[in-house]
């Protein structure tokens, strides 16, 4: 299925038949295999209608349903993990020691603050990253979305913030995984908006404390002999 189709049935779900007729015109470009600059303006172009047409909280809910998704074995895994140790903070810990990606962790390096996650992503190209002469080309090898990062090299067209919250759906898709809860999650930095990095928070439903195990407590019956002699 092509990023297109993912962002034709957000819409279906979301958004009225005659806005997502408009948001759509002249989509068939953005129907093949090669990621050419005519795809990356459509795209531009789609994400200028749907701000015209829909609410932030609409915005986020359509993107967020065209991302990838987090494989489920490494999702079950984590959740398998939280149930042993109901502890947040040590399943992070254990996230930080992954190094599946090029020798980084595949779950990033996430931090707990208050009731807030925050994640900031690591570079799609890691050697890439590490090689590039300049901002531009840092920002390039960066961003994980072959869809419209040409336009970090080439940028004959601006794209909204809102493209971004497509990325937003993969810690959706791991954090209500592992949690089994809705999260809501909010984009920070973009390197398609000229940042460093892609930061994202996301806002846990309810205070996730450390869960330990604990001694059920009792209070010792008074014996017979000492209830006699009161």
């Amino acid at each position: 299925m092509y990023w297109v189709d993912k962002f034709d049935d957000s819409l279906t779900r979301v958004v009225s038949p005659k806005a997502k007729r408009s948001i759509m015109h002249g989509s068939a470009v953005a129907r093949s295999d090669e990621n050419s600059p005519d795809k990356a303006k459509w795209i531009c172009c789609a994400m200028r209608r749907l701000d015209k047409v829909a609410s932030q909280g609409d915005r986020v809910e359509i993107m967020a349903g065209c991302s990838h998704k987090f494989p489920k074995k490494r999702i079950n895994d984590m959740k398998r993990e939280l149930a042993e140790s109901g502890d947040l903070e040590r399943l992070m810990k254990k996230m930080h020691k992954d190094r599946s990606w090029f020798g980084l962790s595949f779950y990033e390096y996430p931090e707990k603050k208050g009731n807030v996650i925050y994640v900031k992503k690591i570079p799609f190209d890691p050697k890439g990253f590490k090689k590039a002469k300049n901002k531009t080309e840092k920002r390039y090898h960066y961003c994980h979305c072959a869809l419209v990062k040409e336009l970090i090299r080439n940028p004959a067209d601006k794209i909204s913030p809102t493209f971004c919250y497509c990325g937003a759906g993969w810690y959706k898709s791991l954090w209500e995984g592992i949690l089994e809860k809705p999260v809501r999650v909010e984009l920070l930095e973009s390197v398609l908006q000229g940042d460093d990095s892609c930061k994202f928070a996301i806002h846990l439903p309810i205070a996730q404390r450390s869960r330990k195990k604990s001694v059920k407590k009792t209070t010792a019956k008074p014996s017979r002999r000492a209830r006699k002699s009161s």
